[in-house]
């Protein structure tokens, strides 16, 4: 049988409301998935400052994926930031 490891998940109009509030129970199913070794990932193209503050209270439980996979935090670390040359941003404006 195939083991469940990580679940991640969209936040705009899927994880958000339409108030783009989180679920009222969110915080305790993060933790039941954890305890079955189960970690969640909020991914978003949001910029990663974002889901830091939304999620602050959540840090050390959740994997955060914003700016469309350009940057992942986990525990309040970055693990990954693709970051653009600054020569690369002077070409392409010309």
């Amino acid at each position: 049988m195939d083991v469940i490891r990580l679940i991640a998940s969209d936040l705009d109009a899927t994880l958000l409301d339409g108030q783009s509030q989180l679920p009222p129970d969110f915080a305790e199913t993060i933790r039941a998935l954890a305890e079955r070794g189960i970690r969640f990932a909020a991914a978003s193209g949001r910029p990663i400052y974002t889901l830091e503050e939304m999620f602050a209270p959540l840090q050390d439980d959740i994997i955060l994926v914003g700016d469309n996979g350009g940057a992942i935090c986990w525990r309040g670390e970055s693990l990954y930031l693709s970051e653009m040359d600054a020569a690369d941003w002077h070409t392409l404006a010309g």
